[in-house]
């Protein structure tokens, strides 16, 4: 599956796909679909109706050390 996020032609959010198993797509004006591929290989599906009111990616978060005294200490 290869990671991707789709506009349509009027910049309007259409597809998101992660290689994390998750997808979702427009079907149609407001009607749209979600998927989440599990480890065994089974999915859990939902079909929805409803308005994207606004996207936002997010950029991954530098990992931590668990046992760092605060916590809060970034991975070399």
């Amino acid at each position: 599956m290869t990671e991707r996020v789709e506009y349509d032609e009027n910049g309007q959010l259409d597809e998101v796909v992660t290689e994390g198993g998750m997808h979702l797509e427009r079907m149609s004006e407001k009607g749209w679909f979600v998927s989440g591929h599990r480890k065994d290989g089974s999915e859990f599906c939902i079909w929805f109706e409803g308005t994207v009111t606004m996207t936002e990616e997010r950029p991954a978060v530098t990992p931590y050390k668990a046992d760092a005294p605060t916590g809060q200490t970034p991975l070399p």
